[in-house]
């Protein structure tokens, strides 16, 4: 069978050629490149249409009202992005929030490449990243050489701050999001690991901006940023 070429609206009078038979009518589930191939091409799915993605490896079918993971409509988390960066300044996932799943499970492992800076995180709607001076957070807990208490927190700031980054150290953060619209903010609560200082902390953040929130931005304060950010869905119950 050749390899799926994704979805083709045919028009009246146009010929069908074999490539078009095997790439396209031959398909048993339809093949895209990521989410955005695949609704930018099936703009109106039919309830239980069926797709295959790359970037995930996900099968999923339509259900009237969302593509849902195969087999994960029921528990268990569901992987929606996973992004590499190496020595970038500024790391932009999108297409992460929906109706599809109501909290998210947000994975970030980064270093920074030069000195001690702040790893920070902002959200985005549509292809525009928040910059309001609304971002809220908190965070507490122990130095792990010393056995003190450590935290920080700040409101009505330009972005959520997640602790240092070194460049021989990983900055790992594990946050649950949780499912928003227009009308509520976007919160999450979690928390990291600094191996630079020792730190383990947990706590919780807003932003206090009512948007349809769908991707987050990852930057440093300064220089640049090597590591990975995964986003999974976490099934309704």
């Amino acid at each position: 069978m050749a390899a799926g070429l994704g979805f083709k609206t045919f028009t009246t009078g146009e010929v069908l050629t074999a490539a078009n038979t095997n790439g396209y009518l031959m398909q048993g589930i339809l093949v895209f490149a990521n989410a955005a191939a695949r609704d930018a091409a099936i703009t109106s799915p039919q309830e239980g249409q069926a797709c295959y993605l790359k970037d995930t490896d996900q099968v999923l079918t339509y259900s009237g009202s969302a593509w849902v993971a195969v087999g994960g409509g029921a528990s268990g988390a569901t992987l929606i992005s996973r992004t590499s960066f190496t020595a970038s300044s500024s790391v932009t996932v999108d297409s992460l929030f929906s109706s599809t799943y109501e909290n998210y499970l947000v994975c970030i492992q980064a270093t920074s490449s030069v000195g001690n800076v702040n790893l920070q995180l902002r959200a985005r709607y549509g292809s525009t990243t928040h910059t309001g001076a609304n971002y809220q957070y908190a965070f507490s807990g122990t130095d792990t050489a010393s056995s003190t208490a450590q935290g920080f927190r700040a409101n009505g700031v330009t972005s959520w701050v997640l602790g240092l980054l070194a460049s021989t150290e990983v900055n790992v953060n594990n946050f649950t999001f949780f499912r928003q619209d227009a009308s509520a903010h976007l919160s999450f609560t979690g928390g990291l690991i600094n191996k630079e200082n020792g730190y383990i902390l947990s706590g919780g953040a807003f932003v206090q901006s009512n948007q349809s929130w769908a991707g987050l931005n990852i930057f440093p304060a300064s220089g640049t940023i090597t590591g990975q950010i995964s986003v999974y869905g976490l099934a309704k119950s």
